[in-house]
């Protein structure tokens, strides 16, 4: 489905008021996974003096550092580094970030990326696609700020996104599990007749999302992976979680779940994640009545926005 024009905020007015000094009006599209990285291919095309950033937090994994690169190469164009060090911001917090503090985004991501802009109009260019219509995101436009969502105006949804970004062969890490894939095969589960790679692959990935190796929302077989995967990451988390101890009784996986324990449970957390992708592909092998809602994740993603592996 096309955008409507109420899609597009208006252009905003220059502080100084000013309303055709347009020429000030700087472009920002950040890059951080497959949906904006699909936007920056669609923006090629306009007549745009594109600025492209990325959030680096420093917890990233070297997976995702080599894919910036490679778009950086592929766009022909430097994506700024634009973020702050989140080890250093949790320990001038003294705590974890959290569902209930999420400062992670505020100061690693936002903060910097305001501070880069500096006091002048822009525009972002998000990677909402057309299969999202209610996700904003929390954005809120201003005298500074507009935002356009070009997978939006095209009526671009995932499956169309996964075409564009796969076929410049530019896909971002799947973090796919071959011990998964292996268990999956031996429990029985088969991909069904007609299931694209975008269906397919995922379900088998230590991750559902591309940004921090120590996000909160990480759900317990993500944790696995990244002790099986990245054993230094994996310590990295836990100490930085025991450093915030003094000041805060809350862990990664909760109040009084210390997260170097659970690596006691890996085996029972691991066979139940790969029984829960075997009970999902029995039920897309048995006819139903109803067509399924198409979704990044089968299993429900949760993250903290546009600038988090979007």
């Amino acid at each position: 489905m096309d955008s409507k024009p109420n899609d597009v905020n208006t252009a905003p007015v220059h502080p100084d008021g000013s309303a055709d000094r347009v020429c000030d009006m700087r472009h920002i599209c950040p890059i951080s996974g497959k949906d904006s990285f699909a936007t920056a291919m669609l923006l090629r095309r306009e007549d745009l003096s594109l600025e492209y950033v990325w959030h680096d937090t420093g917890w990233e994994l070297p997976e995702v550092y080599e894919w910036i690169d490679k778009a950086e190469k592929h766009l022909k164009q430097p994506i700024v580094r634009c973020g702050d060090d989140l080890t250093e911001i949790v320990a001038e917090q003294g705590l974890l970030p959290s569902p209930m503090r999420r400062f992670c985004t505020k100061y690693a991501k936002i903060k910097p990326m305001n501070e880069f802009i500096g006091k002048q109009p822009f525009t972002l260019y998000l990677g909402l696609r057309a299969d999202e219509p209610d996700r904003i995101a929390g954005l809120h436009p201003s005298k500074w700020e507009s935002h356009r969502f070009p997978l939006r105006e095209r009526g671009l949804d995932m499956p169309a996104v996964w075409e564009m970004v796969a076929g410049a062969g530019m896909l971002p890490p799947l973090f796919v599990w071959q011990w998964m894939v292996d268990r999956v095969a031996e429990l029985g589960g088969r991909r069904p007749e007609g299931m694209q790679d975008w269906e397919w692959w995922p379900l088998f990935s230590g991750r559902s999302r591309p940004n921090c190796d120590r996000c909160f929302f990480q759900r317990l077989y993500e944790w696995i992976w990244l002790w099986e995967t990245h054993p230094d990451r994996f310590k990295a988390a836990v100490e930085t979680e025991e450093s915030t101890q003094h000041a805060s009784d809350f862990r990664w996986l909760g109040k009084g779940k210390p997260l170097a324990e659970i690596v006691n449970r890996a085996e029972q957390i691991k066979e139940r994640r790969a029984k829960q992708i075997v009970r999902h592909l029995n039920n897309l092998n048995t006819p139903r009545l109803f067509g399924d809602l198409v979704q990044d994740n089968p299993f429900g993603s949760t993250s903290c926005g546009l600038y988090c592996g979007k």
